[in-house]
This record gives structure tokens, C-alpha cells and sequence, in this order.
């Protein structure tokens, strides 16, 4: 009962300081004109504060920094998450060119996946990867990995919904954490929780709301592949109380991670067969469907989209069960 009280104190505390530090940044915002500027393939007309990646950096640092039991882990990811944070932070400010913010990506991740690269090789030789070459499968992860920060970057095209792919992705580690026993490691993904939630109540907001930014999503998309590394340590080197097998947590990866890289590959295929450059920008994303030819809201498209993820994170969890 302790646990739980503690758990709904953290999610408290993160979600209210979220919302001071969402306010500063806002008013920070828009006293410095720091706004989001629609062009043709923007789903919003107004301009709109953002920066609101700021707040997830400040409340991941204070969880990492208070809860990681390693030092080594510690500085690892606050590094390529420094990275990241700054790198959104001047293309959100002042546009960065696409192949320096490639680079500071593929810095980030590839030091993530160096950290746990003892981690990752484990996993693979107990799960189905073990066919793979042990370098090939290191690489392949960290191409995964850099999809997958753009993957997020990508869907973060309408109101909410990066948030809510995200939130999906921490609420279902948090109860994998609590269940294995690693109750630092579920408060993190609490306070992360705590501040997306804190960040939805202005992004929908009409008169108080603010964008994430490339910041944001970028950081979100980090954290998150940081926190599947910890899933994978904890179950493949910790022992995880032998709640899980390897093969079982590779189904529930794939259903966390199924969204953005679903909707990326599925953009793909669509330029490819309209022979278009498949860097070239358009309004071919599954939120555009929602919102061009269905003609619904973003709260609406988010919530749906967000609904179906959750729903196949759950199959896929009860199914391993």
C-alpha cells in the first residue's frame, strides 16, 4: 500500500511541476515570439508557442539524476539526451540544417547502444536473433534506434499525438518495471508520464497551448529507446524474477515501437509507389487520413490512433502473459 501511495505522490509531484514549468515556458515564449510558424503542410493555422520539450528534459534529468543507480548509466544518457535536446532546441530556434541534426543523432544513439551493448548482445543470443551476427545485430539496433527518433519527429504533426504514443510506451513500462521488481526504474517512467500528461492539458489547450517542438519529440523518442534498453537489462541480465522471457519481451517491444515505425514505413511505400522522393515532405501520414479525409479534429485523430496502439500493446501483453 506504501508503494502505491508512493507511486501516485511521484505522479502527482511530477505532473504539477510540469505544469509550472509548461506556464514559464509558455509566457518565455511568447514574451521572445518563439512560435511555430504554419506553412502549407501544417495541420494547425495559428501561431503557436513551442519549446515545450524544455520541461521533459528538466523532469527526466531530476528522475535520472535522483532514481539511476548507476553513475556510468547516468551520465550515458544525459549525455545523448543533452545532445538531442540541444540540437531540437536550435532547429525549433533557428532551423538546423538535416544533416547536422542526423549527425548529433546518430552521436546520441550510437553512444547509448555502445553503453548497453553487453546488454544487447545477451538478448541476442537468447532471442530468435541469434541467428544474427553479433556486430550486425549491434547495428542494426542502433539503425532501429535512429529510425526511430524520426519516426516520432515525424508524427508529431497534430495536437497530442507524439504525447499520447509516448504515454502508451511509459505506462506500459512502468507496470513492467513495477511487476519485475524494479520500482527505480518505474518511477522514471512515472515522472515521465507525469509530465506528458502535464503537457496534453496545454497541447489541447486553445488558449494556453504549446507545441513540443523538435526538442520534445526528439527527447521523447530517446527516453523511450533508453528505457527499452533497460527492459532488455533488466530481463536478460537481472534475471527479472523470471516474470518474462527474452521472445515474450521481443513481442512487447515490437507492439510499443509498431506505431511510428509502422506510419514511417507506410509514408515510404506510398512515395515509392507515386515515385516521389521519399524525403520529400507531404501530407501522407495516417493523422493526415484522419484529418483530411475523415475530416476529424486532432483530439479526436490522436485519441484514436493512441486507442489503437494501446490496443495492440494489451493483445500483445495478454498474449504473452
Amino acid at each position: 500500500m506504501d508503494l502505491i501511495l508512493n507511486f501516485l505522490l511521484v505522479l502527482f509531484l511530477s505532473f504539477s511541476l510540469s505544469i509550472i514549468l509548461n506556464s514559464i515556458v509558455l509566457k518565455y515564449a511568447r514574451k521572445y515570439s518563439i512560435y511555430d510558424v504554419p506553412n502549407k503542410r501544417s495541420s494547425h493555422l495559428q501561431l503557436t508557442p513551442r519549446l515545450g520539450g524544455l520541461v521533459f528534459f528538466f523532469i527526466f534529468l531530476i528522475g535520472t539524476l535522483t532514481l539511476s543507480v548507476d553513475l556510468k548509466a547516468r551520465i550515458t544518457i544525459l549525455v545523448g539526451s543533452t545532445m538531442l535536446l540541444l540540437v531540437g532546441l536550435f532547429d525549433d530556434l533557428r532551423s538546423v540544417s538535416p544533416r547536422f541534426k542526423l549527425i548529433v543523432q546518430i552521436m546520441s544513439i550510437v553512444l547509448l547502444t555502445w553503453f548497453y551493448s553487453d546488454s544487447i548482445e545477451v538478448f541476442r543470443t537468447q532471442s530468435v536473433f541469434h541467428i544474427i551476427h553479433a556486430d550486425l545485430f549491434l547495428f542494426l539496433v542502433t539503425s532501429f534506434f535512429l529510425l526511430f527518433l524520426n519516426a516520432v519527429n515525424l508524427i508529431d504533426g497534430i495536437n497530442g499525438l507524439a504525447a499520447l504514443i509516448s504515454l502508451n510506451f511509459f505506462i506500459c513500462s512502468t507496470f513492467f518495471f513495477y511487476q519485475i521488481g524494479c520500482f527505480s526504474n518505474a518511477f522514471e517512467s512515472l515522472m515521465i508520464i507525469g509530465s506528458i500528461l502535464a503537457f496534453l492539458f496545454f497541447n489541447f489547450s486553445k488558449n494556453r497551448k504549446l507545441f513540443m517542438g523538435d526538442s520534445g519529440s526528439l527527447l521523447l523518442a530517446f527516453v523511450t529507446c533508453s528505457i527499452s534498453l533497460e527492459m532488455i537489462h533488466a530481463t536478460c541480465c537481472l534475471g527479472a524474477n523470471n516474470q518474462f522471457t527474452v521472445n515474450q519481451l521481443t513481442l512487447l517491444l515490437v507492439a510499443l515501437f509498431s506505431y511510428p515505425i509502422f506510419d514511417l514505413f507506410r509514408v515510404i511505400f506510398i512515395r515509392v509507389k507515386k515515385r516521389t522522393g521519399i524525403f520529400q515532405a507531404d501530407r501522407n501520414h495516417l493523422h493526415h487520413f484522419f484529418i483530411d479525409k475523415l475530416k476529424k479534429s486532432h483530439v479526436f485523430s490522436s485519441i484514436s490512433i493512441a486507442a489503437l496502439h494501446m490496443l495492440l500493446i494489451l493483445t500483445t501483453y495478454f498474449f504473452i502473459s
